[in-house]
């Protein structure tokens, strides 16, 4: 397929977006927790969000490069700002990953 730059203006911004929607869930885990409140749906819905990003990330990265472009913006966020680090998302359990609904 053919990629234009509105397919990488379009990707680009499902992927700020995405970061954002991460850093909110982010958050509310954390007031619920401070709250004292349970917190596994929304930490279910992290886990599918941060795989979600992962994917987007891919394709972002694949369309920039078709266009000839190395660099994109969030290109060194898919583990470190997403996981914590590589190392945590392969540690984490299957389910933490990707919980079945």
């Amino acid at each position: 397929m053919a990629y234009t730059d509105a397919d990488l203006d379009l990707v680009n911004r499902h992927v700020a977006e995405g970061a954002r929607c991460v850093a909110q869930l982010e958050q509310s885990i954390a007031h619920a927790k401070a709250l004292g409140l349970p917190t596994d749906l929304v930490e279910s819905a992290l886990a599918r969000m941060r795989v979600t990003m992962a994917l987007l990330i891919d394709h972002q990265k694949l369309i920039a490069t078709s266009l000839g472009l190395s660099k994109t913006p969030y290109s060194k966020l898919r583990h470190y700002h997403l996981f914590g680090s590589a190392d945590r998302f392969a540690s984490m359990p299957d389910e933490k990953r990707l919980d079945p609904i």
